[in-house]
């Protein structure tokens, strides 16, 4: 059974969307399923962001020793730590990419957001050659439903495809994302990823691999609906997207996203499945 079918297989036991797009940077290899379906970014989208700052850096714009105060106004919801520190704290506009980078913290990235502009980082996007539209809110993080009778543009709101994001991040590791220096910085930061150890690392041996990656999750509530075990939860999305660095052999892009889920531990366990096949199949000697 080839890898293709190995995934088709744990997308068929999955209560859910399952999209996956694999490239093996050495060989070039890829292998993708519902790779062109758009799926929620939900916090992977910080990877668009952080790479149009650095462009903005690279082009002088913008200083990453510049500072920044957090008033109260920034302060949104979800994960991270910010929003639960006293308003007035000022530091340097690294620190607060640190901050959404390695725990995801949602303030943060709105800080970083109002700083580069949201326009800017469709316009980057686009010059990238891929089709998304980012659109970060103070209330939310996360893609809209698709309701019926939406035009296919209204879904792309916060929402790429595996593909896309998959060429993404092959830009980002051939230093065409941004400059070098800066592509290289980048991938620092998602090597430092602190959340989701149940996805694409959980059956990786981590002292054989390096793992630069962003998750991302989501959950849409609604009051007296039900949907699976948990009673409000009508949509929710799993994902996490990353470049692998297998000891002695060629690394590889793996992008896991997830979507219809009634439980974001079947997402996990999913991503995390077939981040195990992915890697056995690159890894091994025949």
């Amino acid at each position: 059974m080839g890898l293709k079918e190995k995934i088709e297989e744990v997308a068929e036991g999955l209560e859910g969307t399952l999209g996956v797009a694999v490239k093996n940077l050495g060989t070039g290899e890829e292998v993708w399923l519902n790779g062109d379906d758009f799926f929620p970014m939900a916090s992977a989208l910080k990877v668009p962001v952080l790479i149009t700052l650095y462009r903005q850096v690279d082009e002088g714009k913008i200083s990453l020793d510049e500072r920044l105060v957090m008033t109260e106004d920034a302060k949104v919801p979800g994960s991270g730590i910010l929003q639960h520190l006293t308003p007035g704290l000022e530091t340097v506009v690294r620190d607060y990419v640190t901050l959404m980078m390695m725990i995801s913290d949602n303030t943060a990235t709105v800080m970083v957001v109002d700083l580069v502009g949201r326009e800017n980082i469709n316009e980057a996007m686009r010059r990238l050659g891929l089709k998304t539209n980012v659109m970060v809110s103070r209330e939310r993080f996360h893609g809209k439903v698709r309701q019926r009778g939406q035009n296919r543009e209204s879904q792309l709101v916060n929402m790429m495809t595996p593909r896309g994001m998959m060429a993404l991040l092959e830009k980002l590791y051939r230093g065409e994302a941004a400059s070098r220096s800066s592509c290289d910085a980048i991938i620092d930061l998602m090597k430092r990823c602190q959340t989701g150890e149940n996805r694409l690392r959980k059956y990786l041996p981590g002292d054989e691999v390096e793992v630069a990656e962003k998750t991302g999750t989501m959950a849409i509530r609604k009051k007296g609906a039900v949907a699976g075990p948990k009673p409000g939860i009508v949509y929710a999305a799993v994902i996490d997207v990353g470049i692998v660095f297998p000891r002695e052999k060629d690394p590889y892009i793996i992008c896991g996203f997830s979507k219809d889920l009634s439980e974001n531990d079947d997402g996990e366990e999913a991503i995390a499945t077939v981040s195990k096949l992915v890697y056995e199949h690159f890894t091994s000697e025949t």
